[in-house]
């Protein structure tokens, strides 16, 4: 469900402008349903929102839902195979390593 992009874990409602701008940010929306594990995961950390980064660390958690949701980051993630919404582009060399 997660799959390679960040996602914000919710035990309160968002309105649709949130929504909008979290998935223009590439995040995914896991709402936690009261009594459910997540909502108690969450509930335990003293927290009504967290964001879970692609490799599935916290990077932030908080009982303010809105600043959690400013402060989810864009990403593009990598894509799938068969995914024709990536465009593939060629960068110059960074110069890094020994190369001089």
């Amino acid at each position: 469900m997660i799959a390679n992009r960040f996602a914000l874990i919710t035990s309160s409602a968002l309105d649709e402008q949130q929504r909008n701008e979290l998935e223009r940010r590439g995040a995914v929306v896991v709402s936690a349903a009261r009594g459910n594990e997540l909502a108690n995961w969450l509930q335990e950390g003293r927290a009504s929102a967290a964001i879970i980064r692609p490799d599935g660390t916290v990077m932030q958690a908080s009982r303010h839902t809105p600043a959690i949701c400013d402060a989810v980051p864009s990403f593009a993630g990598v894509p799938h195979i068969g995914d024709t919404s990536y465009t593939e582009c060629s960068s110059p060399r960074l110069g890094l390593g020994g190369d001089r």
